[in-house]
């Protein structure tokens, strides 16, 4: 991938799609061996999978969940990419959620 696509990648595909409430698109951004830990104060961590066995939570769920809860919106984006280590780091600090 080149930085444009990592950046299409996070505006777009990502982050333009869990405003648009596209959890299907928003998932399809997550490879099959995914996971979202969500730590929340003295609570449990919760867990979400992208490919759940029984028992685990679907990454969906989280989707949902944050959606049911929020109108999220994300600008001014300030992206670190590096395209040899094939990863991407992104911050939004206008986030207005």
């Amino acid at each position: 991938m080149t930085r444009d696509d990592y950046v299409d990648l996070v505006e777009r595909r990502y982050f333009g799609n869990v405003v648009q409430a596209d959890v299907p698109a928003v998932v399809a951004c997550f490879t099959d061996d995914a996971s979202v830990t969500i730590y929340h104060g003295d609570a449990a961590p919760r867990l979400f999978k992208a490919r759940p066995t029984a028992g685990e939570t679907p990454l969906p769920r989280f989707f949902e969940h944050l959606l049911a809860n929020y109108e999220p919106r994300f600008t001014e984006f300030v992206h670190y990419v590096d395209v040899a280590g094939e990863r991407c780091a992104a911050m939004f600090p206008d986030f207005d959620g």
